[in-house]
């Protein structure tokens, strides 16, 4: 079974409803399994693993409900400063400490620490681009793409780099079991 920590989940939900209010946080919820209100009602700890379903089916239900199907609105507005949160309690001073591609190496590990079942690797492939390799998702995972676009976009514009484009070369949601991404920038 793929698990997420408990982090992304309750960053999630607290940045959900810092910006949507307690009301439409609800009505989300009210839309998955009993097990996964479960989840997302109670307290959400940092250090415990949930299965991954849970958490990608909450991202489906707030793409389908509050964004109606619009990826972008989803990375500019709940996505983005999800992971701005994020960067604030942990990762701000760590992400101005090296040049990219070293940043991306380094990233990569901790991001690998998020999920058990999946693994992450980097590989540059030439000044400012770089190949992403996410192996182990499921095709019924590829709602977490925007997040991860949305992670390493976030990562390289904290580490000063310019003009960042994500591009998506296999896609989670094809069933290969990984996801490729060829990532750019300029510094």
């Amino acid at each position: 079974m793929l698990e997420i920590k408990g982090t992304t989940m309750e960053i999630g939900k607290r940045t959900f409803v810092r910006i949507y209010g307690e009301e439409t946080y609800r009505r989300v919820i009210s839309l998955l399994s009993p097990e996964e209100q479960a989840a997302f009602s109670g307290p959400i700890w940092a250090s415990k693993w949930y299965p991954l379903d849970y958490y990608v089916h909450w991202t489906e239900v707030i793409l389908r409900e509050v964004f109606k199907n619009d990826q972008e609105a989803q990375l500019r507005e709940l996505v983005g400063p999800a992971i701005e949160d994020q960067f604030n309690i942990v990762y701000r001073a760590f992400l101005l400490l090296g040049p990219p591609e070293t940043i991306l190496k380094q990233m990569a590990r901790i991001t690998a620490s998020y999920f058990r079942g999946v693994s992450v690797e980097v590989k540059t492939i030439g000044s400012g681009s770089a190949q992403l390799t996410f192996t182990g998702f499921r095709a019924r995972d590829r709602a977490i793409e925007i997040s991860i676009r949305g992670w390493w976009e976030k990562v390289l514009e904290a580490s000063r780099a310019r003009n960042v484009h994500f591009e998506v070369k296999t896609s989670i949601g094809e069933g290969k079991g990984y996801g490729e991404y060829v990532i750019s920038w300029e510094t």
